[in-house]
């Protein structure tokens, strides 16, 4: 993790593994909307599953956005 990151986002890449398998990413940011601007693009991509996105600790406020909240965050909705 490089030093200032404080947002990260996650994700599993079917083009990344075998069948059986899951490949989760995980991609470390200084802004959330350099977050947010990443989790759109990987959005276009069906063979990306598994979006959860937040906070690194110790930052505070901890956040945490779960796949379910994912388009209400990236505003979607």
């Amino acid at each position: 993790m490089t030093q200032g990151h404080i947002w990260y986002v996650s994700f599993v890449d079917q083009r990344d593994a075998p069948p059986d398998r899951h490949a989760r990413r995980t991609t470390t940011f200084e802004s959330e909307l350099e977050a947010k601007q990443f989790t759109r693009t990987l959005t276009q991509d069906r063979r990306v599953t598994g979006l959860t996105a937040g906070t690194i600790n110790p930052y505070q406020p901890k956040r945490v956005v779960g796949s379910r909240e994912i388009g209400r965050w990236l505003g979607d909705i």
